[in-house]
């Protein structure tokens, strides 16, 4: 009898165990396909975004691509372009930002000093945003704060001697984008395609220290902006143009001074 009931213990005990056994293994496949239903949903989620962020990227490069063909002649003007010609010879006036002006002989200036205006000889160099991108008003206005730009004449930004405002400018900026210069009200809401920094020769009194002080500040501009420096015509500056910007600003002091010797003569 004792016997017995033993071997039904035991073999309601294997039924048990075989039971909870079963009962686990179905629990553990029933999470493993639920975590492999999530892992596809997760997967598919990601997938998803992905295609969602490549068209957005898509469409803001097409934008993109649309907005420099629109604007590629503001853009990507020559020197011989009427607003490359406005910095090559300029007139200021209080309402306005340059004017056409025809340049003077160098026999005029000798001649005719105390009757007209000098030739207004310029240097320029470029600061464009790398691939294709563009500076936001907020961090230009940064950037020309940090290396002691004021706003000023003709709505321009202008370093001063000494970075002293009563002092005379020794170069200044303007945008590439039309026309040239900057709302202050405005420049912290809209973007810029690059900019110009421009010496007028004429309008100081030591060329090439002035030109060698205008590259160092376009220098840690393009750092402060991670821009490229440029010339004039929007190509990466080299060493050769450096080189012919220095005799030009070399050149504009001789001459300069050439003239003061002619009127004390």
């Amino acid at each position: 009898m004792r016997l017995m009931l033993l071997i039904i213990a035991m073999v309601l005990g294997s039924f048990i165990l075989f039971n909870a056994f079963t009962r686990r293994k179905q629990s553990n496949q029933e999470k493993l396909h639920d975590e492999f239903e999530q892992s596809i949903l997760k997967n598919s989620e990601n997938q998803a975004m992905q295609i969602k962020r490549v068209e957005h990227m898509q469409q803001q490069h097409e934008a993109h691509s649309a907005y420099q063909r629109e604007h590629s002649q503001s853009f990507t003007r020559p020197v011989s372009d009427p607003l490359m010609e406005d910095f090559k010879n300029p007139t200021f006036k209080e309402d306005g930002f340059v004017e056409q002006f025809n340049e003077i002989d160098v026999e005029e200036v000798y001649e005719e000093e105390a009757e007209k205006p000098k030739t207004h000889d310029f240097i320029a160099l470029t600061v464009i945003p790398k691939q294709y991108a563009q500076f936001s008003g907020v961090s230009l206005q940064a950037a020309l704060s940090k290396n002691h730009f004021r706003y000023g004449q003709q709505k321009l930004y202008h370093r001063h001697d000494q970075d002293n405002p009563a002092q005379p400018i020794l170069y200044s900026v303007a945008s590439l984008a039309k026309p040239g210069f900057f709302e202050q009200s405005t420049i912290s809401m809209q973007s810029f395609p690059g900019i110009l920094i421009y010496l007028l020769l004429d309008d100081v009194e030591d060329p090439v220290t002035a030109f060698e002080k205008m590259l160092t500040c376009a220098r840690q501009l393009c750092v402060g902006l991670q821009a490229e420096l440029c010339d004039a015509q929007k190509q990466p500056l080299s060493t050769s143009m450096i080189q012919q910007y220095r005799e030009k600003a070399k050149a504009a002091a001789e001459l300069s001074l050439a003239a003061e010797v002619y009127q004390e003569w």
